[in-house]
């Protein structure tokens, strides 16, 4: 900062005056310096005391107020809290769709189911002579849509000599040269007739 004549004559005056000593124009110049830093370093003090002041201020009254912090009474309370308000209606809303995702989907197997079977059952006459068996077996029903499919279930036996008509049925692989089932023939022995 320089100093103008005024100046450099007014620290001379107030030197002289202070100190009783005559200064010369060559050591005021560093006295000004000396005295502008002082007052700089007074003003960065004076402004740092106040910035404490105000953290501590702060401190304390942050001190003073209750605690932000919510302490649960129990884990249960915490759970429900932290689940927030969204959070058991989204849960229910998922479970729902998911449920409703299944019940749609088996049905529309068993619907599949039972057009495939009236496929077949078109497709092959000759099972319009199996319905004596329904006279020797447990008819049994599944139930697709507002529509009730009938059928019957028997056991499984390896050779025709061991099955009996209406009670048993055979199943029979066809097999590649290395041995390997390729297809399979189900057999279903209707009556015995005498010779």
């Amino acid at each position: 900062m320089s100093l103008t004549q005024q100046d450099i004559k007014r620290i001379k005056h107030e030197m002289s005056a202070k100190y009783d000593v005559n200064f010369d124009k060559e050591l005021l110049p560093l006295i000004c310096e000396i005295l502008e830093t002082k007052q700089h370093v007074q003003s960065e003090t004076e402004q740092m005391k106040k910035t404490v002041e105000s953290a501590t201020l702060l401190l304390h009254k942050k001190a003073s107020q209750p605690s932000s912090q919510y302490v649960y009474q129990s884990d249960w309370q915490a759970f429900w809290h932290g689940f927030g308000k969204f959070g058991l209606p989204l849960v229910l809303a998922v479970g729902f769709s998911f449920w409703g995702y299944l019940l749609w989907f088996n049905r529309g197997q068993n619907e599949q189911m039972a057009k495939d079977i009236e496929i077949f059952l078109k497709n092959h006459d000759q099972i319009a002579s199996f319905q004596d068996l329904s006279d020797y077996q447990v008819v049994q029903e599944l139930k697709i849509g507002d529509q009730t499919l009938e059928y019957i279930q028997m056991p499984v036996v390896p050779t025709m000599k061991q099955a009996l008509p209406g009670k048993n049925v055979v199943v029979e692989f066809k097999k590649d040269k290395k041995g390997n089932p390729t297809d399979a023939v189900i057999k279903i022995p209707l009556r015995m007739l005498n010779k």
